[in-house]
């Protein structure tokens, strides 16, 4: 197979760029990245699109003339990527970043490397990229067989990685067993379906290996196993899509093609909280219709529909095609995006596979040629017109440099996903000095991602709270302190421009404003209302409910305390720290009968064999308030009238805010902080300005 590789025939430079960048696909993982698996297939794609304009601005610049292949995809594919610009700009007008590094940008890679691409291949390469998909596939399929027992590329990954991963089947070069299976069967498919061709022995051989590959994963996901699906039930799916359809911008346009994620902490179900996945964030639907409905909107939707009915449609024509491998290979991968989540490999393979394809078949398809002789010499007087020459040359330059630009943009963006990784690889080491400065160095490199300046300001804030803890801190020290809370500050409202729907910008907002109650009076409403937006954006989240109660433990407003702790019960009924922190508000306010309940049902939820501390806590304050809520009964039995209020007898103390779930206390009380920050300096600092819309709050 190899040396069919380099027979004659031999493919020009882009096409074997092309199939490098096909091969690499698959098993190709950097180690040193931030998020390797899913980084390691977007830097790929990106490279793709950069290669594939640089190459046809190059071939046109040498034609004199654009040539585009007019095949009957061109026009869908425009309509796409005309929708999802559309949904970018629209819905994140000010600062489009994170969507076009994200799944925008890789929605607009797709529809570009399909468009110009087969131009650029020009020649039936087809069996070349069945070879190069299969090879790929082999090793895909033989590390799955290897993780099965424990003896994969995973040992390799540890030793370059400061990540550690298990060495099982939950390794994948491809970045997931669900996308294992999608690859797999999409080549033993190809390599099956194909008539009229003989088989040999090699191909044979690798069909069998493709195949057990394939029965290894598909027995990895199957329930039970530590590696078996995790997706977004399909109902729950649904009910976020229809609810994103009621306002007509946003069904229209969708809430951007990169922020499903924020969509789903806005509109998930409260239902989700009794599910087994109800601590998952999915950043995509079950199927990639849904997904595409509430991210792009219907416009985009309806023209992926578009292009995907008027590609089966052309691959099914009845006349002579060539490459008829990657026509199968196709027919499944388009399957596979109605009926699973969206994956950046197979997309990407998507596009290469449909490249190559109509590349063979170019010969059925129109070339058409762009000057503009049209314009300035319509019926071609002056063949060498120098307007025509000028003009073609600028617009030639002028893209070039746009592609640099954009090359140059998503190399900043991929730097500060390596300074990410050297972060993380720095608090392995405990090194915290240089773990801020890498964040730094992300936040620099990326200065319009909101996650980027949301991670920079809470690694401020933690640094600002470990100098102020010192017992011996010098003046010098004093005065970083006040620069890391200024600095924290400044991030987090930026984070929060960038992307004013992420709750999680909020949250940090408000551990900022928390952490300076002690400090400034003004920090109180700050937190309250940084609080509040966070659970605008994630309104069934329980946890942030409990959050909000605790801020007004902290004030002793214990009935506004129980009002949200309660709120927390609603949406989680099976959830014992809100159980307990509503008892703890209970027995502040004197409900002696009320929190006995709380702590009953608390109980209830606690497993004794995995939570023994926790359990021993809730049990033995259980049995301090069932004392006093007794003697509270025994008084109503004898009066036999009005029960007095009991107050809560010396020897009951207030445990604290525990939390059972590993939350912290929102108190400014666990830093220095209040000993070394001026009032009116800090006071000062927080009036700058609200990021509070008018009257939106939560209520309580």
């Amino acid at each position: 197979m190899i040396k069919n590789l380099i027979k004659k025939n031999k493919p020009n430079l882009y096409t074997a760029f092309a199939l490098l960048i096909a091969f690499l696909l698959p098993v190709l993982v950097i180690p040193t990245i931030n998020n390797p698996f899913f980084n390691s297939k977007g830097l790929l794609l990106f490279v793709l699109v950069i290669g594939t304009l640089l190459a046809y601005i190059i071939a046109s610049f040498k034609e004199k003339k654009w040539l585009l292949n007019s095949n009957p995809l061109v026009l869908p594919l425009v309509l796409f990527g005309g929708s999802i610009l559309l949904s970018t700009l629209i819905t994140h007008s000010e600062y489009p970043y994170d969507q076009l590094l994200g799944w925008g940008g890789f929605f607009l890679s797709f529809v570009l490397i399909i468009i110009f691409a087969p131009s650029l291949i020009k020649q039936d390469y087809s069996q070349k990229l069945v070879q190069i998909l299969n090879i790929a596939g082999v090793i895909v399929a033989l590390n799955s067989v290897f993780q099965l027992f424990d003896f994969g590329l995973s040992q390799v990954f540890n030793y370059l990685s400061v990540y550690e991963v298990a060495n099982d089947l939950s390794f994948n070069l491809t970045g997931g067993v669900l996308l294992n299976v999608q690859l797999l069967s999409s080549l033993i498919l190809m390599n099956l379906l194909v008539k009229n061709q003989r088989q040999s022995l090699l191909q044979k051989i690798i069909i069998a290996v493709l195949v057990v590959g394939l029965g290894v994963n598909i027995y990895a996901i199957l329930p039970g196993h530590s590696t078996s699906l995790v997706l977004l039930p399909l109902p729950a799916s649904l009910e976020i899509a229809r609810n994103s359809l009621v306002a007509t911008r946003a069904a229209l346009f969708g809430y951007g093609p990169n922020s499903y994620g924020h969509v789903f902490s806005l509109l998930k179900p409260a239902w989700l909280n009794t599910s087994s996945v109800w601590q998952y964030n999915f950043d995509s639907a079950t199927i990639f219709p849904l997904t595409l409905v509430v991210s792009g909107g219907l416009l985009a939707l309806i023209s992926w529909i578009f292009f995907a009915t008027r590609s089966v449609r052309l691959l099914s024509d009845k006349k002579e095609q060539k490459a008829p491998a990657l026509k199968y290979f196709i027919f499944v991968a388009l399957a596979w995006q109605v009926i699973s989540p969206l994956n950046v490999m197979m997309l990407t393979l998507l596009a290469i596979a449909l490249s190559f394809w109509l590349a063979a078949n170019i010969e059925s398809f129109k070339i058409k040629k762009f000057s503009f002789n049209n314009i300035f010499d319509p019926f071609n007087l002056q063949p060498h017109n120098k307007a025509n020459r000028y003009t073609f040359t600028a617009i030639s330059i002028v893209s070039l440099l746009a592609v640099i630009f954009l090359a140059y943009q998503i190399g900043l963006n991929y730097a500060a996903h390596v300074a990410a990784y050297q972060a993380t690889q720095a608090a392995s080491k405990e090194d915290f000095n240089l773990v801020f400065a890498k964040q730094e160095q992300s936040r620099n490199l990326a200065i319009f991602s909101a996650d980027w300046r949301r991670i920079y300001a809470s690694s401020a804030l933690e640094l600002a709270v470990a100098l102020s803890n010192k017992t011996d801190i010098t003046p010098v020290e004093q005065e970083q302190v006040m620069g890391l809370v200024n600095l924290a500050i400044t991030e987090a409202r930026e984070a929060i421009k960038l992307e004013p729907n992420s709750y999680q910008n909020w949250l940090v907002l408000a551990n900022i404003y928390l952490l300076l109650t002690d400090v400034t009076e003004d920090a109180r409403q700050l937190a309250f209302e940084a609080l509040s937006q966070a659970t605008l954006a994630n309104p069934n989240d329980p946890f942030i409910r409990i959050s909000l109660g605790q801020f007004y433990m902290g004030l002793e407003q214990w009935e506004q305390a129980s009002n949200f702790f309660l709120q927390a019960v609603e949406r989680k009924p099976d959830l014992a720290v809100a159980y307990y922190n509503l008892a703890q508000a209970y027995v502040k306010n004197e409900q002696i009968l009320e929190a006995e309940t709380a702590l009953q049902q608390a109980l209830l939820l606690i497993d004794k064999e995995t939570d023994l501390e926790d359990y021993t806590t809730v049990e033995t304050q259980l049995a301090t308030v069932s004392e006093q809520a007794d003697q509270i009964r025994a008084q109503a039995e004898e009066q036999q009238a009005q029960a007095g209020e009991q107050s809560l007898p010396s020897n009951l103390s207030q445990t604290g805010l525990v939390d059972l779930e590993g939350e912290s206390e929102s108190t400014g009380s666990g830093s220095g902080l209040s000993d070394l920050l001026d009032e009116e300096e800090t006071s000062n600092l927080l009036r700058e300005g609200s990021l509070i819309p008018e009257g939106e709050t939560v209520n309580q």
